[in-house]
């Protein structure tokens, strides 16, 4: 009896410690960086951008220029909307845009999410993918396991795990970083250019920081940037612009 007694609070104490982590993990779960109310305005149609806002929100040219599409992948715990800036931007140049809402906000839970927005537009012909931060590493891994389906990658403060090697994939590659970060593991981004390409294009945003690769306020960890946010997202833009058109 004495040995079931203590089996039984055995099982109770363990269902106990799983029910409050997994109270404590939903409670983590509903914590994100919000887009600001700039953010929040870029989700407008207007007379050169068609917007549909869904859990992946598509931002459709007015007038074609190539049909070439952009899939991008949020920050990790960040609003996939406060990245509104780059599907205006770059639709109003005439190509197609994807900003994907991730499980939790986290694109280590959906990598492969690109995908299903690659199937449902056969008519796009070229394919970029890119992300910010952890976006971005889940967009290198996504580029790394997809070599034939994707011409470009673009990494925003982010760098590719040690075990997704694009060095020899052929693919376009951008790496923007900005001098103020203070999220970015600057060790591990040195360390992982061997594993993109020879031809890779590095950007360096003098004053940019972390926070305002996308539009969500100051990000815990980072360094007040020197340079405006309208001045760094104009950078971030025009870089993935040039891919783009190179790609026609």
């Amino acid at each position: 009896m004495a040995k079931a007694k203590k089996i039984k609070i055995f099982f109770i104490a363990f269902c106990a410690f799983l029910i409050s982590i997994i109270i404590a993990f939903y409670a983590w779960s509903l914590f994100y960086y919000k887009a600001s109310q700039d953010a929040l305005s870029g989700l407008k149609s207007d007379e050169l951008v068609n917007v549909f806002v869904d859990k992946t929100i598509t931002f459709s040219p007015v007038t074609l220029s190539a049909p070439n599409g952009f899939i991008f992948y949020p920050g990790g715990k960040v609003d996939e909307k406060a990245y509104s800036y780059i599907g205006q931007g770059i639709a109003e140049k005439g190509f197609y845009v994807f900003i994907i809402q991730m499980p939790l906000r986290l694109a280590v839970f959906n990598p492969s999410a690109a995908n299903t927005v690659i199937k449902e537009n056969p008519e796009i012909k070229n394919w970029v993918v890119g992300g910010h931060s952890l976006g971005g590493s889940m967009a290198a891994s996504f580029a790394f396991n997809n070599p034939e389906a994707i011409r470009g990658l673009v990494l925003l403060a982010s760098y590719p795990a040690g075990s997704d090697d694009l060095s020899k994939s052929g693919i376009r590659v951008i790496s923007i970083t900005g001098t103020n970060d203070g999220v970015l593991n600057k060790e591990s981004f040195k360390t992982s250019v061997k594993l993109l390409p020879g031809n890779t294009t590095m950007v360096s945003i003098p004053g940019g920081n972390h926070s305002q690769f996308g539009d969500y306020g100051f990000q815990s960890g980072d360094n007040k940037a020197e340079i405006s946010i309208e001045q760094q997202h104009k950078i971030v833009v025009d870089s993935i612009l040039q891919l783009l058109n190179d790609l026609q």
